[in-house]
């Protein structure tokens, strides 16, 4: 039988969750679960970004996943152009990356 921590044993969680799904509670980040969840669950570009921003912790590389996922999801049109004007080194940065998707792998 797993060892269940003190947090997840005064959790609401079934006895027979906690014995068979622990591990995998105890093994994934809680920063890969909350970018996880808003990814699936978010409506939006802005709304997912802000909403991890909003609810703290180690925002910096949720939103960049978050980001990227819904980026390659809707494309650029999906990012608003207020915050592309703000992005320092946009249209250097966009353009290398247009170079780099064209290079053939091998």
């Amino acid at each position: 039988m797993t060892v269940i921590p003190k947090i997840y044993s005064e959790s609401v969680f079934s006895d027979e969750y906690k014995t068979v799904s622990s591990l995998y509670i105890q093994g994934i980040p809680g920063a890969f679960q909350l970018t996880t969840h808003e990814v699936l669950t978010g409506s939006s570009y802005t709304g997912s970004i802000q909403e991890t921003m909003r609810s703290g912790g180690c925002t910096c590389s949720r939103g960049g996943f978050i980001g990227a996922c819904f980026a390659a999801q809707n494309g650029l049109a999906g990012i608003p152009d207020t915050w592309k004007e703000k992005t320092l080194n946009y249209k250097d940065v966009n353009e290398l990356s247009q170079k780099l998707v064209k290079i053939p792998l091998v």
